[in-house]
């Protein structure tokens, strides 16, 4: 098994847009070998509050990222002010389930399930339990320049994109705060 359990993370993302840690917890295996048993549990990510594409004061991008794992686990998580995506599960990923997790403020979903740009989708996934606030922010830049704004699909909560034989079902889906769009 690979975990990552635990950790607290606070403002990672220092640095220009070129040289900040853009996903502070990740897993990404390769086409011909996928990370098998991945956990990633009880691990608290604040991010800047602002976009990843931000030229004065970046924020991360997906503050947690699962790319081509088997048999994963994503539970317990909060994660805070992304400048992308709270948690994305893409790029191949099968078999896992992602719940019990706290996304809020993020710029784009809180939760992301497959991916428009990956040719291998997204299967036998299931998202339960999660609460998911304020997510799809696009917000403007800090007045550096940011190159792209998030595109309509992407101004919610959670987004389902290439998945197949997933379930997503009993989450909690809030917008109690002034849309920034």
């Amino acid at each position: 098994k690979r975990q990552v359990e635990g950790n607290t993370v606070h403002r990672h993302a220092v640095g220009t847009p070129s040289t900040k840690a853009r996903q502070p917890i990740r897993a990404q295996g390769v086409d011909t070998l996928h990370h098998r048993n991945v956990i990633v549990r009880g691990n608290t990510v604040t991010s800047a509050y602002t976009n990843h594409q931000d030229t004065l004061d970046p924020g991360g991008a997906d503050l947690i990222s699962l790319h081509r794992c088997t048999g994963f686990e994503v539970s317990g998580n909060t994660v805070r002010g992304g400048g992308d995506v709270g948690i994305t599960i893409a790029q191949g990923c099968r078999d896992g389930r992602v719940f019990g997790n706290l996304a809020e403020d993020c710029d784009t979903p809180g939760i992301n399930l497959g991916s428009a740009s990956s040719v291998e989708r997204v299967n036998r996934v299931a998202v339960f339990g999660n609460t998911l606030r304020n997510n799809g922010r696009d917000r403007a830049d800090t007045g550096g320049t940011s190159i792209a704004r998030a595109v309509d699909r992407a101004k919610t909560n959670l987004v389902v994109t290439r998945a197949e034989n997933c379930v997503v079902d009993g989450n909690v889906l809030v917008f109690d705060a002034g849309h920034a769009t």
